[in-house]
């Protein structure tokens, strides 16, 4: 009979909450009593939530208990009392932050609980001395992308594997439970669900539950799912160990881009895009997480794994087995190369929908996704570390050089061929590692550029983009060259790299054609005007042709006054170069050689000399 009643209520309750959604009547529940019918004016979530209450009164014991008992459910409330506590804090530090009151570019959290971070080892987590709490770097995107997941019902955060997506729940829970300065009684449930091993932390009515094999709880599954201003954390869902499907309150998923986790929960959901980690963001976060690690330690293990935290800030061993990992699947990339590589920082080519539509042919240990900060969609597809670069490099820029001579031979139109030059042109620098572009100018052969590292930083026209130059060039600490690809809308410009090696300071412009009648307009060129102020940098603007005759810079409008000063002033620093794509790749691109060793400023050659 009570199994009856019970099934009848639960029948009963959707019905009637199916009914209100198109009725102007004012809230109201039937309550089942033995067998007879009596009227409430409880709604749906109180009634549920009372349920819950005294499902985890019966089901559940304290952890004082422990000992004696070995429920799977097991009370904590100074679990919830410390999360409200880091809450709070958290709100100041945003708030401080926010104000400028900070000497970093990110802020430090904590949770008392390790076992959320399911995917680190006990050893590898920075626990404080005084209430062994999980110290985490709250990063700069968690406020926005966790802001957006607001407006709607379903959200999945997917990012590439290691950049901590797991524990930037975390985040969101604290942000849940701020809200709630007085009490965090106040605050609806809060369920966070580690798919990977079933473990799930409940909190509600002011304290804490965590529940082991929580998808063999049916009944408290059911009871979640009916509650409306629950918040459902997910974690590393998988296709065989999946999520609560039709929870009526919000739910977020935290997932490594495998489609197949999440693509039918997300069908009436969006996805968004965790970017990975910069090397600025690594370097900050050190002293907070792996404070024994020294900054060239950093570096190199950036250059090798990417913006992968989890094979940076880590351990030796864990190092040493995420490079091995890494290693493994560029060789089977050298061997079969994946589709993927041919659209290498193809702007827009790959979109957020495609990410894990590759499948197991996809390794995203190589290759990694630029992401929007404010949209938190793909904008790229890139190798994931210059390590990654000098391995695969040479297949993809050798790959792009046979397509471009197959189009140039072909009867497609001229505006077709000018895009697959200038996509070569531009992957020259983009994916030779220590090499050098070489092309003829005034008849000789000459270098025209250096490889370099791409720069991913929004440019909508010539004035932000002349600030983000500015910026790289004031703030770049890395002694390296920085290539920024520009979308079309830019006038006579295709891409500029930055250059800060050697303590030197060169911007280069660049604009590739096939056109023998290019010609530049004074008042174009005139918008990059600023560059040539800035104090200690010298800027060049270099025409790349295919066209052997073209051997000077054409104007337009030179006999104007006006455009004659503005000609006067740029010739200078402008030049052409002839880049033959027919001719063979190595002639083209070469690797830079190695500088002589020094001692004490004196190079061992003229050592071996004074010698003799």
């Amino acid at each position: 009979m009570k199994f009856f009643c019970n099934l009848l209520w639960h029948m009963l309750s959707r019905c009637i909450t199916h009914s209100l959604k198109y009725s102007s009547f004012s809230p109201c529940l039937v309550k089942v009593v033995g067998c007879r019918f009596s009227y409430s004016n409880e709604t749906l979530d109180e009634v549920m939530l009372k349920s819950l209450k005294n499902y985890l009164a019966r089901n559940s014991i304290t952890i004082e208990k422990l000992p004696e008992d070995s429920k799977s459910i097991l009370e904590n409330k100074k679990v919830a009392q410390l999360v409200h506590k880091s809450a709070i804090d958290l709100v100041n530090l945003e708030k401080s932050f926010e104000e400028g009151n900070s000497e970093f570019k990110h802020i430090v959290g904590y949770v008392p609980m390790t076992p959320l971070v399911n995917r680190l080892d006990k050893e590898e987590i920075n626990m404080s001395n005084d209430n062994s709490s999980f110290n985490f770097i709250i990063r700069k995107y968690y406020k926005h992308i966790y802001g957006q997941c607001n407006e709607v019902r379903r959200s999945g955060i997917i990012g590439s594997p290691g950049i901590a997506k797991s524990v930037s729940l975390l985040y969101r829970l604290l942000s849940h439970f701020g809200q709630y300065k007085d009490s965090i009684a106040d605050a609806p449930p809060v369920l966070l669900h580690s798919c990977r091993t079933d473990d799930a932390h409940l909190f509600f009515n002011g304290s804490y539950w965590q529940v082991t094999d929580f998808m063999t709880e049916k009944q408290l599954k059911g009871i979640l799912k009916e509650i409306r201003n629950l918040l459902y954390l997910a974690d590393g869902p998988t296709s065989s160990k999946g999520l609560v499907e039709g929870m009526k309150g919000r739910t977020i998923l935290a997932s490594s881009p495998d489609i197949k986790a999440y693509y039918e929960f997300l069908k009436q959901g969006r996805s968004r895009i965790m970017p990975g980690w910069s090397l600025d963001e690594l370097l900050e976060s050190k002293p907070f997480i792996k404070k024994e690690l020294s900054d060239d330690e950093v570096i190199r293990r950036f250059d090798i794994c990417g913006g992968i935290i989890r094979g940076v800030l880590t351990t030796q061993q864990v190092h040493d087995d995420y490079v091995d990992l890494l290693d493994r699947s560029i060789v089977v990339e050298k061997n079969r190369p994946s589709p993927v590589i041919d659209d290498l920082a193809k702007d827009g080519k790959y979109k957020t929908s495609d990410i894990g539509d590759e499948g197991p042919k996809f390794s995203h240990k190589i290759y990694h996704f630029v992401v929007d900060p404010e949209t938190f969609k793909t904008t790229h597809v890139k190798f994931a570390s210059p390590h990654v670069t000098q391995m695969l490099g040479n297949i993809a820029l050798t790959k792009s050089h046979e397509k471009c001579k197959e189009n140039l031979k072909s009867n497609v139109s001229n505006q077709e061929k000018g895009f697959v030059y200038e996509e070569f042109i531009k992957n020259c620098f983009k994916l030779s590692v220590e090499s050098l572009i070489y092309g003829e100018s005034n008849g000789e052969r000459s270098i025209i550029g250096k490889s370099a590292t791409m720069h991913y930083s929004r440019k909508q026209n010539a004035t932000t983009l002349i600030k983000a130059i500015k910026d790289v060039l004031q703030y770049n600490r890395f002694n390296e060259i920085r290539i920024f690809d520009l979308a079309e809308g830019f006038k006579c410009l295709d891409f500029v790299t930055v250059d800060t090696s050697d303590g030197k300071k060169l911007v280069t412009l660049y604009q590739v054609t096939m056109s023998n009648d290019k010609i530049i307009s004074p008042i174009d060129i005139e918008e990059y005007a600023p560059l040539l102020k800035v104090k200690d940098v010298t800027t060049k603007f270099i025409l790349i042709t295919s066209c052997k005759d073209y051997s000077t810079i054409k104007w337009k409008g030179s006999t104007d006054d006006t455009n004659k000063s503005i000609i006067q002033k740029w010739s200078p620093n402008m030049s052409v170069a002839f880049v033959d794509p027919h001719q063979e790749l190595v002639n083209i691109v070469a690797k830079e050689e190695k500088k002589e060793k020094k001692k004490d400023g004196v190079d061992e050659l003229e050592l071996k000399e004074e010698q003799q």
